[in-house]
């Protein structure tokens, strides 16, 4: 198991796009070894991605959280819940959106990940 895990509460379909696949941008934080987990919450009868092997062995993984309640905070409970009795020593979360936001930015995201990582 790894150590960082960052928690991705996903809505929209393009929103999965900027942060699930080869090409995201979550690969740039430089977590060696982190888990990435992507929750959609629509389309339930798409079947779930299989996990991507990004660089520096970060991993990728998508959930299927239904029903659609409770906005973000229901996939990082869904998550917390899962992890509960052995958790890693580090979480992030973040919005379906990227850290790209009226609230947030990459800098900030970046930063202090990064920070809290070292």
């Amino acid at each position: 198991r790894h150590s960082v895990h960052v928690v991705i509460g996903g809505y929209k379909e393009e929103e999965k796009g900027a942060a699930f696949g080869i090409e995201s941008y979550l690969f740039d934080l430089g977590l060696t070894n982190a888990d990435i987990f992507w929750y959609r919450r629509i389309n339930e009868l798409e079947p779930l991605s299989p996990s991507i092997n990004g660089p520096c062995g970060i991993r990728m993984h998508e959930r299927l959280l239904l029903p659609n309640l409770g906005r973000d905070a229901a996939a990082f409970l869904d998550h917390v819940l899962e992890v509960y009795q052995n958790p890693p020593k580090m979480l992030v979360y973040l919005h379906g959106h990227a850290a790209i936001g009226w609230h947030t930015s990459c800098a900030a995201v970046f930063g202090r990940t990064a920070y809290y990582y070292r």
